[in-house]
């Protein structure tokens, strides 16, 4: 059978339906009548929009020859020292989530990107975190041209505003965007939904677009207890995320350490010393390299 069979199968259903519910005046079968027309119809739809796009696949042959001519992923040193030794810096086309207990560092490390980075180029800066100003405290030292390379949004933390707002700066040229925090990100559902949408969407932005999104995100209670490192909350963050850095701070040795748990670029684990103050400062010949 056809889709265009089942399409009018469907529809003598629900006209035969739709007759019976008119022969009837019980309250009851009019109610379950309207439910069967219901399901039918979204059938009908899923059916029709099954017809409009039909899958788009390529050979593996076609997806090379696609992309053989395409400039190889950059990446960006950004003035961390143990990352940009470790890992080159961030790259392109990553969806990178960082995380760790209470004062490891984490916006720290996040602006300590943007500020080099800002030398180069254009950054956005998701910031939902830090009153405006003490955001003003942390970057007045900088040129008026970087500054002026930084897009600060602070307002509206909807995960469909943020996606909206990637897309269209991505279109200007911008390739790194950086968001502080998950735990400030609106969107529906329960703390497993929220957590797995908004992951999948940010991963989706960085696949289609081959920008580098930078997540703050946090270790569970639990977790930090037991000696565990894990994203808090849903697990497909861990399966959507190309980088998973965790910021370790020993509170009574006041060190503090980045644990490379996950790389897919480079495809290798580490960990390395994390200098937070004073910020290391180093000459940068190419603001990149190539991966």
């Amino acid at each position: 059978m056809t889709v265009d069979d089942k399409i009018e199968e469907i529809k003598n259903q629900i006209l035969n339906l739709k007759l019976d519910f008119e022969k009837t005046d019980d309250f009851d079968k009019q109610l379950k009548i309207k439910e069967k027309i219901l399901k039918l119809e979204t059938e009908e739809l899923r059916l029709i929009k099954e017809e409009m796009y039909p899958p788009q696949t390529e050979t593996m042959l076609d997806l090379i020859e696609r992309n053989k001519n395409k400039a190889p992923l950059k990446k960006y040193e950004i003035g961390v020292k143990a990352i940009d030794e470790n890992m080159g810096g961030f790259c392109e086309a990553t969806f990178i989530n960082i995380a760790g207990n209470n004062f490891a560092g984490k916006t720290t490390l996040v602006i300590q990107a943007i500020k080099t980075l800002s030398k180069y180029q254009k950054v956005m800066f998701f910031s939902y975190e830090m009153y405006e100003g003490l955001i003003s405290r942390k970057f007045k030292d900088l040129s008026t041209e970087q500054l002026k390379n930084i897009e600060v949004e602070q307002i509206n933390s909807h995960i469909e505003y943020i996606e909206k707002t990637i897309r269209i700066k991505a279109r200007e040229g911008i390739k790194a965007f950086f968001i502080d925090s998950r735990m400030k990100i609106q969107a529906e559902g329960d703390e497993y939904q929220k957590n797995s949408y908004i992951s999948a969407k940010l991963s989706k932005l960085v696949q289609e677009l081959g920008i580098f999104i930078v997540l703050i995100n946090q270790i569970a209670t639990t977790d930090i207890r037991n000696g565990r490192l894990a994203l808090k909350g849903s697990g497909d963050q861990e399966y959507d995320s190309d980088v998973i850095l965790y910021i370790v701070y020993n509170e009574k040795e006041q060190t503090r350490t980045i644990i490379c748990k996950k790389d897919r670029i480079n495809e290798r684990l580490w960990q390395d010393d994390y200098v937070l103050m004073p910020v290391i400062e180093y000459t940068v010949d190419m603001p990149f390299v190539d991966n």
